[in-house]
């Protein structure tokens, strides 16, 4: 009888794990807010686990721009709304066929 008290005990208990928050990989996964380009394969909305994906060359800075982590899309959808900021800038230019 002694282990069934012992058990409502434990029952009891709070788990460590309601008191800390959830950490996930969210830093490493980014969403691509930029135009559709079948030519990269690049489609709006898509979220890429690993980061950006390697078809993104480091040269090509204006594109990565249209690339942002996953915790911040509500900032960066007003951002690329935004006339003159440097998402909306890499967006147009994107979309008007520059390729940088």
């Amino acid at each position: 009888m002694a282990k069934t008290d012992e058990l409502a005990v434990m029952e009891n208990k709070p788990t460590e794990t309601a008191e800390k928050p959830v950490k996930s990989n969210d830093a490493k996964q980014v969403i691509y807010l930029g135009p559709n380009s079948a030519e990269l394969g690049l489609t709006t909305g898509t979220v890429y686990i690993d980061g950006i994906p390697a078809v993104v060359g480091e040269d090509k800075a204006m594109l990565r721009l249209l690339f942002v982590p996953i915790n911040k899309i509500a900032e960066a959808q007003q951002e690329l709304a935004t006339e003159g900021t440097a998402m909306n800038a890499a967006y147009l230019e994107f979309k008007k066929g520059g390729r940088r």
